[in-house]
């Protein structure tokens, strides 16, 4: 699956770009508004995100200056990664 994703990324132009926000930038940037009209959001930990896909959960992905983009907030011992699951 990781093969398929590095593809499709390469295809848009690469691999996603980080973005490093705080706990409140969804909110404050209107994402959350625009996310919450058809899912739930979460911020868990890296090290959970693989076990979060099984349970239909996505990484959130914004076109920042035409480059994919994945939020995340620096913590430890590992960092969290906002992702959307449909309602």
């Amino acid at each position: 699956m990781l093969v398929v994703v590095l593809i499709v990324c390469t295809i848009i132009g690469g691999l996603a770009g980080i973005l490093w926000v705080d706990l409140e930038y969804p909110k404050d940037s209107g994402l959350q508004a625009k996310l919450e009209e058809g899912y739930e959001i979460s911020w868990p930990l890296e090290d959970r995100v693989e076990r979060k896909k099984l349970d239909g959960w996505e990484v959130v992905v914004l076109n920042v200056e035409g480059k994919p983009h994945i939020l995340k907030v620096r913590s430890y011992p590992s960092n969290h990664v906002l992702m959307k699951k449909r309602l």
